[in-house]
């Protein structure tokens, strides 16, 4: 009497054909230390291809008392006849063998092929690796979330924002665990008229248990929406639990990991009490596991109905840093406009630059020399001195004959 198994993401299927009997195995966890693996099996009978629900219940397939009273309870009450002793010892083995085996080992050599990481939304958002945006409250971080979904999923549109999207259309799901679907669907209904765009559909799922706990739903509905790309909003809910915690961190990034598609993660900030810079708010892996950072700041308007908004790159892997990027938001009756701003016009959001970054910008009006440079980016002579050095080292500035340094268009210019 041996099973059949059938695998599909995240659900494990279990039949006895001549029995009648198929048991569907969904949200398998491992409890290391509770030395548990958990789960939750629904009971079938099957005739003529044809499934009937005998029984849904959650089990512990590595306790012998868990096994013992699923034997009596189908045996006695839910389904009489078969080897429930055998069958349960069964599934067990297979869900153990399931949930322990992972990823296949795969030898990688250099005379493979490989792609190099790409943008699935230049400069934001790399393909298929979890994108974090984080900023203050108010600094309209799920709002631009929302506009790289729209610039994805109609990428032939015209929207001038310094933004490039792939030739194709992309799906994004929303995970939300801050509002409501007619406050999204608000949102939405103004960046489409806002940005002059056509019909738009857009998958959303009100959200209220931590990501991992809620895994195989989200799942299918990844499955069933077909996204290639989902918004977390915002991580504190998606986390759950004591976000200073290590264990926190890891458990969400391991469960958006299992999904394998691209993500933005839309985080409230903290304040480093040592640098005074924003960062991530909770544990240090909010920011390790991320494969790319991106920090928003507002700029204080009189103006309630408009606002601008710097992006600023605080992790970048497999990339180079990109300059910061600056958007005014007008919020209309009706409609949400967005243009590109320039992140030079506030004070604000030049404070928010790093040094390498001030001097590039210094350098487009015009070769200079170091102490010039330190005088316009206000930082140091070692500081100046050796952001020189490492941005020289990258290509990104070259030092002429009369000690000034230029960006290489403006220097080939001058030779």
């Amino acid at each position: 009497m041996k099973p059949s198994c059938t695998e599909r993401p995240g659900v494990l299927e279990v039949a006895w054909p001549d029995t009648e009997v198929l048991i569907e195995v969904t949200g398998v966890r491992s409890h290391t230390r509770e030395q548990r693996v958990t789960g939750e099996l629904v009971v079938y009978r099957v005739v003529d291809g044809k499934r009937s629900h005998v029984w849904r219940t959650t089990h512990n397939f590595l306790s012998g008392r868990a096994k013992s009273l699923l034997v009596k309870e189908m045996a006695s009450e839910r389904f009489p006849g078969p080897d429930w002793k055998v069958m349960v010892e069964q599934l067990s083995e297979h869900v153990l063998e399931w949930v322990r085996r992972g990823e296949e080992v795969r030898i990688l050599s250099t005379e493979q092929e490989f792609t190099r990481p790409e943008h699935l939304l230049y400069p934001v958002l790399l393909k298929g690796q979890p994108n974090v945006v984080f900023g203050e409250g108010e600094s309209a971080k799920s709002i631009m979330a929302l506009v790289f979904a729209l610039i994805l999923l109609l990428p032939e549109h015209e929207y001038d924002l310094g933004l490039t999207p792939g030739q194709r259309p992309v799906r994004t799901l929303v995970l939300d665990w801050e509002t409501t679907p007619d406050e999204y669907g608000w949102r939405m209904q103004c960046l489409q008229r806002g940005l002059e765009l056509p019909y738009v559909e857009m998958p959303y799922r009100r959200c209220a248990m931590p990501l991992a706990d809620d895994l195989e739903q989200i799942r299918k509905a990844v499955v069933d929406t077909r996204a290639e790309c989902i918004i977390v909003d915002s991580v504190a809910g998606a986390a759950g639990g004591d976000l200073n915690t290590a264990e926190v961190a890891v458990r969400m990034f391991g469960a958006i990991r299992q999904l394998s598609v691209s993500s933005v993660l839309v985080a409230h900030t903290s304040k480093d009490e040592q640098t005074r810079r924003r960062t991530i708010y909770g544990s240090a892996f909010f920011h390790n596991y991320a494969r790319q950072v991106w920090y928003m700041k507002r700029t204080s308007e009189e103006d309630e109905d408009e606002i601008r908004v710097g992006m600023f790159h605080r992790k970048h892997n497999n990339t180079r840093a990109h300059a910061p990027l600056g958007f005014r938001l007008e919020f209309l009756e009706d409609r949400t406009t967005v243009e590109r701003a320039d992140v030079r016009d506030s004070v604000e959001m030049l404070q928010e630059m790093s040094v390498g970054a001030k001097i590039l910008d210094v350098l487009r009006d015009g070769a200079l020399k170091p102490a010039d440079i330190r005088k316009e980016t206000g930082a140091n002579d070692n500081t100046v001195r050796g952001e020189l050095r490492r941005l020289k080292r990258k290509n990104l500035v070259v030092a002429l004959e009369d000690g000034r340094y230029g960006l290489p268009a403006l220097a080939e210019a001058l030779t």
